[in-house]
């Protein structure tokens, strides 16, 4: 193609426009956050959603800004194509059907899994991550709770770890999560590697998303390439892949179910609510729910009653069984339901627009200016594909906007919505056909393979330097707990910002030292401790310098 476009397509700048304003909205919010103090670390808050966002959000968001200017003040007045965009519009429709995607599987299970061992440094840095680590060892042990020792029983609960319950009837330890993540690692925790799961649930997530695009758009092989290379080259999917989050095996089977969902035959139909069931019980019932919800409603309003009946039993048994096993893995489960659930407030909104400005950081450029050009062409979708918008939408309303006090704590990008990354991907392929008819396909091609090679060249490296230097602090301190001879180690978790999460014992107490949070003992249970053996105190200088921060002391009230 030569010559420059003798005008702008409207469509284009505003989908431009879009990811602008919601750059420079996530910056206000940085700002906002370090004016209110959200960021602070010496507080001993529980605020590392906003540590985060504050720190490491602005780079990027200005990165972004900067391709996007680039983007549009280049491309469109480019006489002729680089010489490598013209090889790559020639050389990709001879691509073989597989090969392909082989290739770009492999690369995903390369890059994560070495990430998982390089960046990542192995090590579950999320208390998330650390129990379904924790439950996988209980389960491949054969059980389904830890029993404790009768000689340590009255010190469960100093001893057990955040999001873990020590139940004392029976004396023993389990998991507040559901159990299938939790199952799927153990193979992993026998191999001794349990950071290959992520990798290879990535991989093979790229399967499933070209079977669903082929089925969607069966005539339009380059779609189906857009989309896989798009979430192959995101940061967020990749850096997921690296960590222990349960949120690739909920992206895996979401999309799983999807693909069977959209055969619309007897297979199909018979096996996808099965699969739901499964995506239920991974760790949390709730991502696949809201998935799931707008493609269930549509085979009501398409008046498939059989097929409608056959679903709803299964997940009325689902349900029934998750709601179950939650009650007892959990049993403060109803009152968090309680004091959770409300109405939206000024936190919630300012959530809800820092998550949105996560997406568009975390994401290839082609994803959020792709989704936004089909979404302008909405009438022209079919019902499917609304349906993938209605499923994403409800996914980010519910958790950041009717869940009071909404934010995700631990994480990286927006990982409420890890579980409907494949869904924007999707969304992007109509974006894809209509930047084609606006500006061609050597300049539609263009402008995603600098959207690609920015994401893999600089936001991703960038990302991997920022995880890994956010979670050294916590590896090291972990590191030197193990080199220390002592045989019991008070931890003073309120003494170092998330001090808490360095209460980490096996679930059978097979690791030395053992780790007791001081807050969950008296004076009194410490010093006969000291009077039965070698107890030692660990102090908040020990820890800050291995790069913990230390917090205030709080008052005491009087």
């Amino acid at each position: 193609m030569s010559g420059a476009l003798t005008s702008v397509p409207k469509p284009w700048s505003r989908a431009l426009a879009i990811v602008v304003g919601i750059c420079l909205l996530g910056l206000a919010l940085a700002g906002l956050m370090i004016l209110l103090g959200r960021d602070r670390t010496d507080l001993g808050q529980l605020n590392i959603f906003y540590y985060l966002y504050s720190h490491y959000e602005p780079v990027t968001l200005v990165l972004v800004l900067l391709l996007t200017a680039l983007v549009h003040r280049s491309l469109l007045r480019q006489p002729a194509m680089p010489p490598l965009v013209e090889a790559l519009n020639r050389w990709w429709p001879k691509l073989s059907p597989s090969g392909w995607l082989f290739a770009l599987a492999a690369m995903v299970l390369v890059v994560s899994w070495g990430g998982a061992h390089w960046v990542y440094q192995r090590f579950p840095f999320s208390m998330d991550e650390y129990t379904v680590l924790f439950q996988a060892r209980i389960l491949a042990s054969g059980q389904f709770t830890a029993p404790l020792p009768e000689a340590w029983r009255d010190l469960g609960t100093a001893l057990a770890p955040i999001f873990t319950s020590y139940l004392p009837e029976s004396g023993s330890w389990v998991s507040n999560y559901l159990p299938l993540y939790a199952l799927m690692l153990v193979p992993f925790v026998r191999l001794g590697d349990p950071s290959l799961l992520n990798p290879l649930l990535a991989a093979a997530t790229l399967f499933v998303l070209v079977g669903i695009a082929r089925k969607l758009w069966p005539e339009r092989r380059d779609g189906h390439i857009v989309c896989v290379v798009l979430l192959a080259a995101s940061p967020q999917f990749l850096i997921t892949a690296m960590s222990g989050y349960s949120m690739p095996a909920h992206l895996f089977f979401n999309l799983l179910w999807l693909w069977l969902y959209i055969r619309e035959d007897r297979f199909g139909w018979l096996l996808a609510p099965w699969v739901g069931l499964v995506a239920m019980g991974l760790h949390a019932f709730v991502p696949h729910a809201l998935f799931a919800i707008p493609f269930l409603l549509r085979i009501v309003l398409r008046r498939k009653w059989w097929i409608a009946t056959y679903f709803a039993s299964v997940y009325l048994i689902a349900s029934a069984l998750w709601i179950s096993c939650q009650r007892f893995v959990n049993p403060t489960t109803d009152n968090f339901v309680k004091e959770h659930f409300g109405l939206p407030g000024l936190m919630e909104v300012m959530n809800l627009g820092a998550n949105l400005a996560q997406i568009v950081a975390w994401q290839p450029l082609a994803v959020s200016v792709l989704v936004c050009l089909g979404l302008m062409r909405w009438k022209e979708q079919p019902a499917i594909v609304r349906d993938l918008a209605w499923s994403a939408l409800l996914t980010l309303v519910f958790y950041l906007s009717l869940v009071t006090g909404a934010w995700q704590g631990h994480g990286w990008g927006a990982r409420y919505i890890f579980a409907v990354l494949g869904n924007l991907v999707l969304l992007a392929v109509p974006g894809w056909y209509a930047l084609k008819q606006m500006i061609g396909h050597s300049r539609a091609s263009m402008f995603v393979v600098v959207a690609v090679g920015f994401a893999l060249l600089a936001q991703l490296p960038l990302r991997a330097v920022q995880v890994f230097s956010v979670i050294r602090p916590f590896a090291a301190t972990q590191q030197y707990l193990a080199t220390l001879p002592d045989p019991l180690i008070v931890v003073p978790a309120g003494a170092v910002w998330y001090g808490q999460d360095i209460v980490r014992n096996d679930p059978f107490l097979t690791n030395t030292p053992r780790l007791l949070a001081l807050h969950r003992l008296t004076p009194p249970r410490i010093q006969q401790l000291q009077a039965e053996g070698p107890v030692r105190l660990l102090t908040a200088d020990e820890l800050v310098e291995l790069g913990m921060f230390r917090t205030r002391p709080r008052p005491r009230p009087r």
